[in-house]
C-alpha cells in the first residue's frame, strides 16, 4: 500500500526520524530524496559548501541533488545522507 510520501507504509514506520517534518509536496523520486536531504542538512546548518567540501564535488552538484535535477550515484547518495545526519538508510530505496 502507497503511503502519504509515495512510500510502501511498512518502510516509513520503520523510518519516521528521518522523514518527520519534511516538507514533501510529491514530485519525483529523485525530488523527494532531494528534501529528504535538503532538511537534514538545513536542520544541522550546514552550507551546501560545507557538504560539497565533505564529499569532495561542488556545491552545484550538491544543489542539484537537492533539487532533484540529477540521478547521482547510490555511492554519492550513502555519502550525502552520512554527512548529513542520516544513518538508517532503509529510507533511501526508493
Amino acid at each position: 500500500m502507497e503511503g502519504y510520501y509515495g512510500w510502501n507504509e511498512s518502510i516509513l514506520s520503520m523510518n519516521t526520524q528521518i522523514v518527520a517534518n519534511v516538507p514533501f509536496s510529491g514530485g519525483s523520486r529523485e525530488e523527494v530524496l532531494g528534501k529528504i536531504l535538503r532538511h537534514h542538512r538545513e536542520n544541522l546548518n550546514l552550507s551546501q559548501e560545507v557538504v560539497a567540501a565533505r564529499l569532495h564535488v561542488s556545491r552545484q552538484v550538491i544543489g542539484n541533488i537537492e533539487r532533484g535535477k540529477v540521478r547521482p550515484t547510490w555511492c554519492l547518495i550513502l555519502d550525502f545522507a552520512s554527512a548529513v545526519g542520516i544513518e538508517n538508510l532503509e529510507i533511501l530505496r526508493v
